[in-house]
């Protein structure tokens, strides 16, 4: 754990130990099966470096992709009730950035295992069975072993756009746009935690920000199923920051037409107001 760093959700119990470990030692061993696959595979890589560099970046921007998926889901969507100490931890992220630097391997690994074995691990199991390899089947299974490699340190990327980097060669990466810095992800922590999800290499935020990806898919999941984004993230800010205007009673509305969802606040003092929620500042 960083020192001077207390995070509120460091104690877990049996059951969610064994889950962490499940997750950790599956995805660990799906990994390296794709990895053993394209070694085994490697006369199928063909005579065209270029074409594998060429697939080592798009799937480097998938991983990007990805990472913002989880991100967005969880920051998005799910509350404690569904998954107790993951939400928990996302929502104190939120009130307590810095606070993700004083957890350990285990929740950083845990974290993104599972949704990586659900999103990889049939599709990719499937294709590394296959009887016949082709050049096409090499190029699809490296990328998802890039993929599965990236999403396994994904929470640690996350972990630099929190805390400078002690190693020389992380920096150089951050200077290359390879990983995320702290500039660069401190503009998902102004205001409103809805841009910049994407916490590897960032490049998929220039992407995913400029055409509104994440707020198409708000709408699409708004109007097939009421739900409404950052629902849960309201209430925890409303509970646990007193002193913020988003004290008070939060009664959460239908989204507007910059999808944002409209909330009343209704204030201590019986007064309210309507706002969307980019609108409300700490």
């Amino acid at each position: 754990m960083a020192r001077g760093v207390q995070p509120l959700f460091l104690e877990c119990d049996r059951s969610q130990v064994i889950t962490c470990w499940i997750g950790i030692a599956v995805y660990t061993a799906m990994n390296i099966w794709f990895g053993a696959w394209v070694v085994m595979n490697l006369d199928q890589a063909g005579s065209w470096p270029w074409l594998l560099v060429l697939t080592t970046l798009v799937a480097l921007f998938v991983a990007d992709v990805m990472s913002g998926v989880v991100h967005w889901a969880t920051d998005t969507w799910f509350d404690e009730i569904m998954s107790e100490r993951v939400i928990s931890i996302a929502r104190e992220h939120h009130l307590h950035p810095h606070h993700i630097v004083g957890y350990g391997v285990r929740d950083y690994i845990a974290y993104s295992a599972w949704p990586t074995m659900i999103m990889l691990g049939p599709i990719g199991m499937i294709l590394t069975l296959l009887p016949t390899p082709s050049p096409v089947l090499f190029h699809v299974v490296w990328s998802m072993f890039i993929i599965s490699t990236c999403m396994y340190f994904g929470t640690y990327a996350h972990r630099l756009g929190h805390k400078r980097s002690e190693w020389a060669i992380v920096r150089l990466m951050q200077r290359c746009h390879l990983l995320i810095d702290v500039r660069h992800h401190n503009v998902h922590h102004r205001d409103n935690h809805d841009v910049r999800y994407c916490v590897i290499t960032g490049w998929a935020n220039y992407v995913c920000d400029r055409i509104g990806f994440w707020r198409g898919l708000e709408r699409i999941i708004h109007r097939l199923t009421g739900a409404v984004p950052r629902e849960n993230d309201y209430v925890w800010f409303a509970r646990y920051q007193p002193h913020s205007p988003r004290r008070g009673k939060y009664v959460i509305g239908p989204l507007g037409p910059d999808g944002k969802a409209v909330m009343t606040v209704v204030e201590a003092n019986g007064g309210s107001a309507d706002h969307p929620r980019g609108a409300v500042h700490s």
